[in-house]
């Protein structure tokens, strides 16, 4: 039996740890207005940010930016965008 319940609280604790780490991001440049979507974002001491956009694959600092959050099925939508 306590075998059982440890399976069952690693379980919850794989979920748990698994749902808060699935954010998505939609960030628009303020300055350019280039819109990128990102699942991580890493702040800079300076206020700029750094991302690698999803449909591109490239790195991307901003120094001024608005930060959305959206929906899974909004990003994967971005990622699969084609870049014509």
């Amino acid at each position: 039996m306590l075998k059982f319940k440890l399976k069952i609280v690693a379980l919850l604790s794989l979920f748990i740890f698994t749902i808060s780490g699935c954010s998505y991001y939609k960030i628009t440049d303020t300055a350019t207005g280039n819109i990128y979507h990102t699942d991580s974002i890493k702040r800079h001491s300076s206020g700029a940010i750094e991302l690698t956009d999803v449909s591109t694959n490239k790195t991307v600092t901003i120094t001024n930016s608005e930060i959305q959050k959206i929906s899974s099925d909004k990003f994967n939508a971005a990622k699969y965008k084609s870049n014509d």
